[in-house]
């Protein structure tokens, strides 16, 4: 009612409204008075006219101001009723909540209590609220208690005392009570507490459930990131071998039919390689473990490189692949995120071309005012379907479902390349047709000002260290491998280059190190029994000759990750299993200083 008073009382329409009805009937009142007893003789029948005229329409325009406002007084009156009715259900609501809550008052020695009951014991029990505290709180919880409790009591108190924890009821089950203590003075200086207990049992029960749930959901993640670390290991250590002996093989049979057959297990493996990574950088994008390091930086270096990778397969399949770039093109991006992105497109155009080939376009252009970086990869193979253009990214979605097992592969490749193309806030598209082809469009921001100094700081290349060799001298090379296999690749790739000399363990490659001036190490880091890689490298870095020879670290070890954090524990480059040939020769020419 007082908004509803309130509201008509301000309202201006209201009272004019009401006061022109009152002129209407008290002038109507007047001039029939006058009519009657004749008081204005002078009125004529046309000033009678005129003025009924002027009272109709005043009594109107009144009218229309009175409805006007009986419009606002029923809205006023929906208002009016919408806030009694929140007003009942949050009176409602508290008063459900103050069934769980009880306040306290201990005034000297005296407790007073606000409820007759509480969890099932009297108030006569509570005026003995320490000594009953100490015999119903739960044994994991009273010295918790106790310790938080004196040492909110030895404090100046100025701060209320919160604390949460189980008491056993009088049924003897476990409830779960918040208690707030509130210390103060009254007008006679006297010292009082007023506590508040609450019961949360079922909002802790909730809480709990969904720590427990949180925790499994870690520790399956945990697992999840353990299984797919071995699994990497385990799997690249072997293709390692397979892969690095048909390289050598490649060089050394000159039969055509073996050479073939030489170079299928050669791409078979290297499938298997993309399908290990693809499953991992899936798996760790999708917990969100993907550590995303973001740089300004030329995107053509990078396609070229994978260019070069690709063309020995583009060319046995009788397919052309190129890269049209008239200048430099640049993109916000993680190297290795990028390098993933276009190696996945672009094997994946390869798969599905049969004649013609592969082009690829990359450009800077303003789009919606932002600078961006378009790459687009065309093929002139088999094509989409509209219907399928979307179930393409999804997960494990091959095109053996679409074209009936024709073509091989995991159905990761381009699932993983959208992820990656999101994570760096990019976006992905595919135009196709149907016997002509597919053009894969990747949009990725190219606005150099987005990077924050933050990021600029964490993303500074290590200072790597070169050998300086005397002229003429052969460079000295120390490998560090427990697998025989992976010895007999590296001393067959690095041959006529240096001489090197071998340790299967940790203890042996000290002891060699003691006794040469090495120029280079290459360290395997899982070494098996004994000193491991990196604490080898730390024994051996302690020697006065090795302060400045670089420490290559070679290993299974290929998780996101995994190579910063051997870079920062002292080696200088790094280099994951398996490995081509060009790559190990380009890391120690570098490392070397070999031009």
């Amino acid at each position: 009612m007082l908004l509803l008073k309130n509201q008509y009382k301000s309202s201006a329409v209201g009272v004019l409204g009401l006061f022109g009805v009152i002129i209407v009937c008290v002038a109507t009142i007047f001039l029939g008075i006058s009519l009657i007893f004749d008081i204005i003789p002078e009125f004529s029948e046309l000033n009678i006219f005129y003025s009924i005229i002027l009272l109709s329409g005043l009594l109107i325009v009144s009218l229309i101001l009175l409805l006007v406002e009986s419009s606002k007084i029923s809205k006023y009156t929906k208002e009016y009723h919408t806030t009694i009715t929140k007003s009942y259900e949050s009176v409602t609501s508290l008063t459900n909540r103050l069934e769980d809550l009880s306040i306290y008052e201990i005034i000297g020695d005296e407790i007073y209590i606000s409820k007759e009951e509480l969890f099932g014991y009297s108030s006569e029990q509570f005026k003995s609220y320490p000594k009953l505290l100490n015999n119903i709180i739960h044994e994991e919880d009273k010295e918790i208690y106790e310790k938080a409790l004196n040492h909110w009591l030895q404090s100046d108190k100025q701060q209320i005392f919160k604390h949460e924890y189980r008491i056993k009821d009088k049924n003897g089950d476990l409830v779960w009570i918040e208690e707030h203590i509130k210390y103060w003075k009254d007008g006679s200086g006297n010292e009082r507490y007023t506590g508040l207990i609450l019961n949360i049992n079922d909002r802790k029960l909730v809480e709990l459930k969904l720590q427990e749930a949180k925790e499994n959901a870690e520790e399956v993640s945990r697992l999840k990131t353990k299984l797919m670390q071995n699994l990497n290991f385990e799997l690249r250590t072997p293709l390692a071998n397979i892969l690095g002996l048909t390289e050598i093989l490649r060089d050394e049979v000159k039969d055509d039919i073996v050479l073939n057959k030489i170079n299928q297990i050669n791409r078979e493996g290297n499938r298997l390689i993309q399908t290990i990574n693809s499953i991992i950088n899936l798996s760790l994008l999708d917990a969100s473990k993907y550590k995303i390091k973001v740089e300004y930086r030329a995107v053509n270096p990078i396609i070229n490189d994978i260019i070069k990778e690709y063309k020995v397969i583009a060319e046995q399949k009788g397919l052309y692949i190129k890269f049209n770039s008239y200048k430099d093109t640049y993109a916000l991006i993680d190297t290795k995120l990028f390098r993933n992105i276009i190696n996945n497109l672009v094997d994946n155009s390869i798969k599905f071309t049969l004649e013609g080939g592969i082009t690829i376009d990359a450009e800077n252009i303003i789009e919606n005012d932002k600078q961006i970086c378009v790459i687009k990869i065309q093929d002139t193979g088999i094509g989409i379907s509209k219907e399928n253009t979307g179930a393409i990214f999804n997960e494990f979605t091959r095109f053996n479902e679409i074209h009936n097992g024709e073509y091989q592969g995991s159905g990761l490749g381009l699932a993983v390349a959208k992820k990656m193309v999101e994570a760096l806030k990019g976006e992905i598209i595919v135009e196709s047709t149907i016997s002509i082809g597919s053009v894969f469009i990747v949009k990725l921001p190219a606005d150099k000002e987005v990077i924050t100094s933050e990021k600029k700081l964490t993303e500074k290349s290590p200072a790597f260290i070169q050998t300086t060799l005397e002229k003429g001298k052969s460079p000295k090379v120390l490998l560090v491998e427990d697998n025989t296999t992976n010895k007999v690749i590296t001393f067959l790739f690095l041959k006529g280059l240096c001489n090197i000399d071998h340790a299967p363990n940790g203890d042996e490659a000290i002891k060699l190190a003691k006794e040469n001036n090495y120029d280079l190490v290459l360290m395997d880091i899982n070494l098996g029994a004994g000193l491991n890689g990196i604490e080898t490298t730390f024994q051996i870095k302690k020697l006065n000759h090795y302060k400045n020879v670089p420490f290559i670290a070679v290993t299974g070890y290929a998780m996101p990750g995994d190579e910063e954090k051997l870079l920062n524990l002292g080696f200088d480059y790094y280099l994951a299993k398996p490995f081509k040939r060009e790559q190990l020769l380009e890391i120690v020419k570098s490392a070397l200083n070999i031009k």
